[in-house]
């Protein structure tokens, strides 16, 4: 038993509101090229692919591996040290995107916010379990997620006015950097804050942790684990992972897609999208996790992997119709409607994957399902839908088809994965020895 100081609540939760400030800075340093996608078309003559390869594939190239390896390290030696160094990192690094002179410089310079970012979750992750007692993990993970809505909305909505602002700038010389497009100066602008950030890490706690032996005995334990039962992992992997691709995917082009079919600027199109996913995105990740614990408490069983199904089913109506419709009132409607259910099986995707592994695997195969989701959502969401627009419509007007068939050809592969999951989970039920799972 851990003989350390209790950590007063005080400290726990100003850590934990330094973690999301950290997770909400990563968004916006993620996503602000999104916002920048018509200026760098026309000064770096980049096509859709390329663009997309910027958003995704370059970042997740690297942030995907490079978890494994930091989670390892994060195990031990100081987490806030290994945030704080991976912030300064990638908050350095979103500075250099704005020195970039060509495509291959951004896309190394992408790959260094990757890496970067990559310190975040798993040191977060760790933290939080440590600040926190067993009653209060569920609402620190929570709040730390909704970072990917309300720190994602409001990089969406504050980054949109920085590149309004930016536009409206006169922008000469600068000193020691030369003249400067006005895309390159957004970059350099929203890289500073996370090196402020990074600073004030110095100031969180460092929770006590308790030293598992046999570290290498146990990951080798979880993987023959989880090769015996690899039609049922493959199949949820897959599934979250694909769901993940469709929805950065949409993230990734939906911005653009206002700007181009309805004219929008880069600041209303940020606003617009940011206010949805701030609001709607934040609303069905508690709807989900509410709607979970009411159907477990009535006895419902499998009741996170039933919610995953509707959720998919019910999604792919807006996302497909969303686009074609003329009414942006509508578009924006069946956008907001696509993001609150989608959203609703954010958090019990994990639920899924726990309920099915015991207590002592589920560290490692965490990570492996994030390695997989990370290469298929990070790396493959922006750039399967700019591959349609580029080689098979040949015409970056037609974005709104790409979006609708993005929808319409992912969605039912995604959920036939999880149908098939489900028979497996189901199938391992009836197995007398699969009552041992939850007591492991």
């Amino acid at each position: 038993m851990s003989t350390a100081p209790t950590i007063s609540p005080r400290a726990a939760w100003y850590t934990l509101f330094l973690l999301f400030l950290a997770y909400a800075v990563a968004w916006l340093d993620r996503q602000i090229l999104t916002l920048l996608i018509p200026a760098l078309k026309a000064d770096l003559a980049l096509s859709d692919t390329q663009i997309s390869l910027l958003q995704g594939f370059a970042f997740s190239l690297l942030y995907a591996v490079a978890g494994i390896p930091i989670a390892r390290l994060a195990d031990r030696r100081s987490r806030r040290r290994i945030v704080a160094i991976g912030m300064l990192l990638w908050s350095a690094v979103t500075v250099c995107c704005g020195l970039a002179k060509n495509f291959g410089q951004l896309f190394a310079a992408r790959m260094g916010v990757g890496i970067g970012e990559a310190a975040l979750a798993p040191s977060a992750y760790s933290m939080i379990a440590g600040l926190f007692p067993p009653r209060q993990h569920a609402t620190a993970y929570a709040l730390f997620q909704m970072g990917s809505t309300i720190g994602g909305g409001l990089a969406m909505i504050l980054g949109g006015a920085l590149v309004a602002w930016l536009m409206h700038l006169d922008v000469g010389a600068l000193p020691l950097l030369g003249a400067m497009a006005h895309w390159q100066l957004a970059f350099a602008v929203v890289g500073l804050p996370g090196i402020a950030l990074a600073l004030l890490f110095g100031t969180a706690t460092e929770p006590p942790r308790q030293i598992r032996p046999q570290q290498d005995a146990a990951t080798e334990s979880a993987l023959r684990y989880l090769r015996e039962r690899a039609a049922q992992y493959a199949s949820l992997f897959l599934a979250v992972g694909l769901l993940g691709l469709l929805s950065i995917g949409t993230a990734a082009w939906y911005p653009t897609f206002l700007m181009r079919l309805h004219h929008f600027t880069p600041a209303q199109a940020g606003y617009c999208y940011g206010v949805v996913l701030l609001s709607a995105g934040s609303l069905g990740i508690v709807a989900g996790g509410y709607l979970s614990d009411a159907l477990i408490a009535r006895g419902v069983r499998h009741a996170n992997i039933r919610i995953m199904q509707y959720s998919t089913a019910l999604k792919l109506f807006p996302l497909i119709v969303g686009p074609l419709l003329a009414d942006i009132r509508w578009v924006v409607a069946m956008l907001a409607l696509a993001t609150f259910v989608g959203q609703l099986s954010s958090g019990v995707a994990v639920a899924c994957l726990q309920a099915v592994t015991p207590d002592r695997y589920r560290a490692r195969i965490s990570a492996v399902m994030l390695l997989v989701v990370n290469l298929l959502a990070l790396g493959l969401g922006a750039t399967y839908v700019a591959l349609i627009t580029d080689y098979l419509f040949a015409d970056e007007m037609a974005i709104h088809y790409s979006l609708a068939l993005t929808a319409a050809t992912i969605g039912p592969v995604i959920l036939a994965l999880l149908w098939w999951y489900r028979r497996e989970v189901v199938g391992r039920d009836a197995h007398p020895a699969a009552a041992t799972i939850a007591a492991s």
